[in-house]
């Protein structure tokens, strides 16, 4: 069998550095640090990143595909930040929506008299402005994982979407990196 080989490309302003299988990408806008989640695939180059595995079975390929995918992202969010849009949709029940202490306040869901809340990463910067929720952040996992675990707060099982309407909605996820393979 061969060995699968995969190369990104670094920017002129993007640096990079590994220690075994954690790799700190230094970019204009922040540091991001990678773990490569399997312990086969081996990281190499110096202007560019080079991934390795021995074999070139499915399995491998798509192990060695995810990383590279994961790394590029990382690139990508290191020069500029990965943004999701959320939208406050409130027709019955006013909601009020803020910061709060690293945690974003859910006040009059549905009437609740209790607020729903949740945490919010350091590395995730959340913004409210009117009906709109700003996630940004360098990592694009953590920022997806955020916005999911909001959406998923509001969502309320057993009703009709249809009607009932009232949560938070993700409408915008940043766009998608060409992929080169």
């Amino acid at each position: 069998m061969t060995e699968t080989t995969i190369t990104i490309e670094l920017p002129d302003d993007v640096t990079y550095d590994h220690d075994n299988h954690t790799i700190t990408i230094d970019g204009p806008e922040g540091t991001i640090t990678k773990e490569i989640t399997d312990k086969r695939i081996s990281v190499s180059g110096d202007d560019h990143i080079t991934l390795t595995y021995p074999h070139a079975t499915k399995t491998a390929k798509r192990l060695i595909y995810s990383n590279a995918s994961r790394i590029r992202n990382a690139v990508h969010g290191t020069i500029d930040p990965w943004t999701y849009k959320m939208k406050i949709c409130s027709g019955h029940f006013p909601m009020q929506v803020q910061t709060q202490d690293n945690n974003l306040v859910i006040e009059n869901f549905i009437g609740e008299s209790t607020p729903r809340q949740i945490p919010i990463p350091d590395d995730v910067d959340v913004t409210v402005d009117g009906d709109t929720i700003n996630l940004t952040s360098l990592d694009k996992e953590r920022a997806g994982q955020v916005a999911g675990r909001i959406e998923n707060m509001c969502k309320r099982t057993g009703f009709d979407e249809r009607i009932f309407q009232d949560g938070i909605y993700i409408t915008q996820k940043p766009e998608k990196l060409s992929q080169k393979r």
